[in-house]
């Protein structure tokens, strides 16, 4: 029971870096144990592998067979955070970190798959081209490309996560409206991405400037509504800002990278469908 328990992690992890969405990677990984057990396993030499390929597999076929999954995720690319729930669907081969995960979902669905079965089980490229359906050649070609924009961002996803201090901190310094000071905390490097989805307001683009930044942060609060509720909640990358309105539902959730005390890369996710369990059991993906 254990082992199957572990191997829904491992495909629920592939899942989500592919989809960046966890309801759907719980289904993803329930498909895969279904396709896992339906198998005999003297047929399958390593099952780990295994199950990571039918994951990418199913979710790779998601995102081809939904085109309105696949212009959101172009458009608003910011994945659903996981929170506390998720603490224990972990994969060690697999990096979860919010940041890593934005990332890949700016690759193409083939590189992300690939990238993940590639990075995450050091797979040969025959054994990807054969869980994805394509060529050697393809499977080469999308991993090296991945790396190549994954290597190309502004920032390398690999700084700390900011600490709840850090965040609380940040917090006042948007409250008391003090640009000046905001700009100061914020490292020269800065960069803001942010999803509203269709719904809420957010950049379409990545902003990056400290004073930039700063200006839009301090006259946004009201753009997410009065009687704002300022809490914080445990992702799997670090503490996670949470904002909630009068009526309780989630406004806006941010988590943020640190470099020398000075806050690098924010991302912002106020997008409905992926803050509200009822909106996302309701998305028409």
């Amino acid at each position: 029971m254990a082992r199957i328990e572990e191997h829904w992690h491992t495909a629920f992890a592939v899942a989500y870096r592919i989809l960046g969405l966890p309801w759907q990677a719980e289904d993803v990984a329930q498909d895969t144990m279904e396709a896992m057990l339906s198998r005999p396993h003297p047929d399958i030499r390593n099952l780990g592998a295994y199950v990571g390929g039918t994951a990418a597999k199913l979710a790779l076929n998601r995102l081809r067979s939904d085109t309105r999954l696949a212009k959101r995720h172009a458009r608003f690319g910011l994945p659903a955070a996981l929170d506390e729930n998720h603490v224990t669907t972990t994969d060690a081969r697999i990096d979860l970190g919010y940041a890593v995960t934005a990332m890949g979902l700016r690759l193409s669905p083939l590189m992300r798959a690939v990238f993940v079965l590639r990075s995450g089980f050091d797979m040969p490229y025959s054994q990807i081209s054969n869980s994805l359906n394509c060529t050697e050649a393809a499977a080469r070609q999308a991993f090296s490309r991945a790396c190549r924009k994954m290597v190309e961002t502004p920032l390398p996803p690999t700084q700390p996560a900011a600490s709840t201090e850090e965040l609380a901190r940040f917090v006042a310094l948007v409250t008391a409206g003090d640009a000046d000071a905001l700009a100061q905390s914020l490292a020269e490097e800065i960069a803001l991405h942010s999803d509203g989805g269709a719904q809420a307001p957010a950049f379409g683009k990545t902003i990056t400037g400290r004073s930039r930044i700063a200006g839009f942060l301090v006259v946004s609060p009201p753009l997410l509504g009065s009687g704002l509720q300022v809490g914080f909640t445990t992702g799997l990358s670090g503490p996670l800002l949470h904002l909630r309105g009068k009526d309780n539902l989630s406004k806006l959730i941010v988590s943020a990278q640190v470099s020398n005390g000075r806050l690098t890369r924010n991302f912002a996710l106020s997008n409905p469908e992926k803050l509200d369990p009822k909106q996302q059991q309701k998305a028409a993906f």
